[in-house]
């Protein structure tokens, strides 16, 4: 049903007195025109960065509301050369290894060293090669390894962004404000808009499945088995709900979408077999609460590394079909 397709709204308080223009990033109409128009955008995601990268040549004044602020690094867009075309079109198969032995399913050359390893005067070299590189992906992956787990690290990253900003932004004032500092607008400044944009995300994973009323045993309704939070087990199954599959449900690896749709659909077609190569007329398949309750404290209580790694919960998804664990 897709777990990045349900428009996310945020509840926020007179919202509906608003009489200027109300879009959605998900939602976006054909033909717009801000041109010369104020403009405030909700949202300083991947999307908010650039829908406003986008639209701030155009509109008289741009107003970004952040919750939390965020760094960006360059995308590293640019064209690719009919000999660059011709090498990755012979070159399918080795890359997309690549994709299935990368912890992120990305297929970008990641680094098994963590910044620690470097000397000093080494990693400032280090972190100019990953600009110069552009992609969030090989910047985060590609030389260090602990930017997003290493409390150390990630300052030394974000120290060396802000100094990028000085460099590139020439006015004080402007470069100061595209630092990430702390909530905006904690003064009650009014801002007049005339259009305010919402590149808020998505209700993600679980969201649309609410648009559908789905009954597991005893007429027990999804909505009720996710009343007080989303489970699943793996991500692909739930107790109480047999013969019933998802694919990019909630608790289920976060990693690129195409990945992750292959891991679990090749999952989802071999578990069916093995059950059918039994030959038990009326027979289900179901998760047991016990361990539905144990993947949710994995996912909820022991974020690690190694269960991060796209890898492995293949792996562990490939072991779960050839045992053919009737859990």
């Amino acid at each position: 049903m897709g777990g990045l397709s349900q428009a996310h709204f945020p509840n926020i308080q007179g919202i509906n007195s608003f009489k200027g223009r109300l879009l959605h990033a998900q939602e976006w109409p054909d033909g717009i025109d801000l041109t010369g128009l104020n403009v405030g955008v909700i949202g300083s995601g991947s999307t908010g960065v650039q829908l406003m990268t986008a639209i701030a040549p155009k509109v008289k004044n741009l107003i970004s509301f952040q919750r939390t602020p965020q760094h960006s690094v360059p995308s590293g867009q640019r064209p690719v050369s009919e000999a660059e075309r011709k090498t990755i079109n012979e070159s399918y198969d080795e890359i997309y290894k690549g994709v299935w032995n990368s912890v992120a399913g990305f297929g970008v050359n990641e680094s098994d060293r963590p910044m620690s390893s470097y000397p000093p005067e080494e990693r400032r070299k280090v972190f100019d090669f990953l600009w110069e590189q552009g992609n969030a992906f090989r910047f985060n992956l590609s030389k260090f390894n602990d930017i997003g787990t290493n409390l150390e690290t990630n300052r030394e990253t974000c120290k060396f962004i802000k100094e990028k900003i000085d460099q590139i932004v020439k006015d004080p004032r402007k470069a100061n404000a595209l630092k990430p500092t702390g909530l905006y607008n904690r003064h009650g400044k009014v801002h007049e808009l005339d259009v305010l944009i919402f590149a808020t995300g998505f209700d993600a994973m679980e969201g649309t499945f609410a648009n559908i009323t789905i009954q597991g045993r005893d007429g027990k309704l999804m909505s009720d088995h996710w009343k007080h939070r989303p489970s699943s087990y793996l991500g692909v199954t739930m107790a109480g709900f047999p013969n019933m599959f998802m694919i990019f449900g909630p608790q289920g690896p976060m990693s690129n979408g195409a990945t992750v749709v292959e891991v679990e659909g090749n999952f989802i077609m071999k578990l069916i077999k093995h059950a059918e190569s039994r030959g038990i007329p009326g027979g289900t398949i179901e998760a047991l609460p016990e361990s539905e309750e144990k993947w949710r404290e994995i996912v909820t209580k022991k974020p690690t590394r190694q269960f991060l790694k796209m890898r492995l919960v293949a792996g562990f998804l490939e072991q779960m079909c050839q045992a053919g664990s009737p859990s």
